[in-house]
């Protein structure tokens, strides 16, 4: 299905690309339903296309919950402004962060806003923030098919495409799938599906469990044509790891959880740069 189009004004887009024709690559991470790790998986995805080297700004517009910036240890950052610009956070390895959190007078005030006032907000926050030169910007949209993600679509209007997020579940399949079947109507092209808490390794016998049940995004990936690009494994020390500001993936690269996002990394790189070369020819 084609990339539809929802109506905006030519002066807004026009604003819009001038901020984003200096970003290489755009990719938006989607879920069906909240809870399946979707803030996880941009937030490390980011690191660890940083680890290679890349400039990376990470862009949450999950305004009702967001926790992006909480998995980089940015707890109670704040953005500095100038007569020009806001300023994004600076995150690990130089991440350009922005989220409405690090607006908010409080952790807990909550955000009640209506469509249009989120629709205002990421214009605002696309064409005020100085994200400068960057080789990737990962947008955390919220879980469901709703405002945001029809923004995005609407200003942005090339997105490199999106992450679907998913996890072992028999309700989160039907909901996937409807995430899915938006993505591609809003014309937010799936690079590929991650499988969130897809097993578990004991760590005294080194056994593998499957603790949520069988997984399901292979018969996603076969009924929709969308590849897998990485199975997150459950990691007990994460949450040790966020509770101090501190981020896994760093501090242990080894590990099961960090090569998942390496792979993640690998993938949509490889996937992009096909994509482009393609365009190219």
């Amino acid at each position: 299905m084609g990339r539809q189009s929802f109506g905006t004004s030519d002066a807004l887009s026009e604003r819009v690309r001038e901020v984003l024709k200096r970003i290489k690559y755009k990719v938006a991470v989607v879920s069906g339903k909240g809870g399946v790790g979707k803030s996880l998986v941009s937030s490390y995805t980011a690191v660890a296309l940083a680890r290679r080297g890349l400039r990376v700004g990470l862009l949450d517009v999950d305004f009702h919950g967001p926790s992006s910036h909480i998995f980089l240890g940015l707890r109670n950052a704040r953005p500095r402004a100038t007569l020009e610009w806001i300023e994004p956070v600076e995150g690990p390895l130089g991440i350009r962060v922005m989220s409405v959190a690090f607006l908010t007078p409080e952790e807990d005030t909550p955000v009640i806003w209506r469509g249009p006032l989120k629709s205002s907000a990421i214009v605002e926050l696309l064409t005020k923030v100085n994200w400068g030169d960057l080789d990737f910007m990962i947008v955390d949209l919220p879980p469901g098919t709703g405002d945001e993600a029809l923004t995005l679509a609407q200003v942005v209007r090339d997105v490199d495409g999106s992450i679907v997020v998913a996890m072992p579940s028999t309700v989160v399949k039907s909901v996937v799938s409807r995430a899915i079947n938006f993505v591609k109507y809003v014309g937010l092209r799936p690079i590929g599906l991650v499988e969130n808490m897809s097993f578990f390794y004991c760590p005294d016998s080194g056994r593998r469990y499957e603790i949520f049940g069988e997984s399901a995004v292979e018969e996603l990936s076969a009924k929709y044509g969308i590849p897998v690009i990485a199975r997150i494994p459950v990691d007990p020390r994460l949450s040790e790891y966020v509770e101090t500001g501190r981020v896994l993936i760093l501090e242990e690269p080894d590990s099961p959880l960090s090569r998942s996002f390496e792979e993640i990394a690998s993938r949509l790189l490889a996937e992009l740069e096909r994509v482009q070369s393609g365009a190219g020819r």
